[in-house]
């Protein structure tokens, strides 16, 4: 591996780790009361996931995708959009309800870390379909023909920068003072129940009802 393809597996995992949704939960996460285990769980699950997933595009998922799509009925990926949308509408509409009541939906506190590492492997897979950086570094290590070991350290190399931010944070809140990471880490935790409790289900709303609006349009062409 040549020292211009590490610069630009490097830069492509930098702007990649600039993911505000995984940041902030790493944040809230190390905001709550006792937070390294499950902090860390949440750093080793989005790790192993986001390599999980360059190993699967590296062996072909993309072409198996592109061979199973035409077989679907030409309803189905509208269909799904359809239901997609709904299902992100009536969770805004619950949440805003909810909200109204005075009782607004917040991200809990006191996650198991078997929940955490659930959690961290079901948002990086769903980050992985808008990875666009990632997916750029795969090709670029595709087109170089490398040996599997070469492969696994470019890997590894990418997804360790890519999780830089969560390490950052995590050394922040074990070397800043239990009163000066309390109080830092407990305001970014209320700033997000205030995201939670403010903007949440508005954007779900507007989300889920513009993806079923599109599933329903081309439902009907």
């Amino acid at each position: 591996m040549t020292l211009a393809l590490l610069a630009v597996l490097s830069g492509l995992a930098l702007v990649d780790a600039l993911n505000p949704f995984t940041i902030a939960a790493q944040a809230y996460l190390l905001g709550t009361p006792r937070p390294m285990r499950r902090s860390i769980a949440f750093l080793l699950g989005t790790f192993a996931t986001y390599l999980a997933g360059g190993v699967v595009l590296l062996l072909g998922w993309s072409a198996f995708v592109a061979q199973v799509l035409p077989l679907l009925p030409g309803w189905a990926i509208p269909a799904g959009e359809v239901i997609l949308g709904v299902g992100a509408l009536i969770f805004g509409v619950w949440s805003l309800r909810k909200a109204a009541a005075g009782t607004p939906f917040a991200p809990p506190t006191d996650l198991s870390v078997q929940a955490t590492l659930g959690f961290a492997v079901a948002s990086t897979v769903a980050d992985l379909a808008s990875a666009l950086p990632y997916f750029g570094a795969i090709s670029q290590i595709e087109a170089g023909r490398f040996d599997d070991w070469t492969i696994g350290l470019a890997l590894g190399w990418y997804n360790l920068l890519y999780c830089a931010p969560l390490i950052v944070l995590i050394v922040a809140r074990a070397a800043l003072s239990e009163n000066a990471s309390t109080l830092f880490f407990g305001r970014m935790r209320r700033a997000i129940d205030w995201a939670f409790a403010k903007i949440l289900s508005p954007l779900l709303i507007v989300v889920g009802a513009g993806l079923a609006l599109d599933g329903i349009r081309r439902l009907a062409s």
